[in-house]
């Protein structure tokens, strides 16, 4: 999560969030793009953590919601396309 040039990074081992002073550019372009994706303006997050995709939300599996932004709602329509169990025809 983003406000200004401070970020607000939750993790799974640390009770509150850490606060670091960096642009979300800077730090995406240091995260593995095969495990983090950004889906708005002000969030990246870990794909691992995902639970649910929606048209204009995502639920991540602690329960958190956030919202997706227009331009990356694209983006995250071939990932729900990858999450998504095939349908066994015959």
């Amino acid at each position: 999560s983003s406000l200004c040039n401070y970020l607000k990074i939750f993790t799974t081992t640390h009770k509150n969030p850490l606060l670091a002073y960096e642009s979300l550019t800077n730090i995406q372009q240091q995260l593995s793009k095969d495990t983090f994706i950004q889906i708005h303006r002000s969030y990246i997050v870990n794909k691992v953590f995902i639970s649910k995709i929606d048209k204009e939300t995502l639920r991540l599996k602690n329960g958190e919601q956030l919202a997706i932004g227009r331009k990356y709602q694209i983006l995250l329509e071939g990932l729900c396309s990858l999450k998504r169990p095939q349908a066994n025809h015959k």
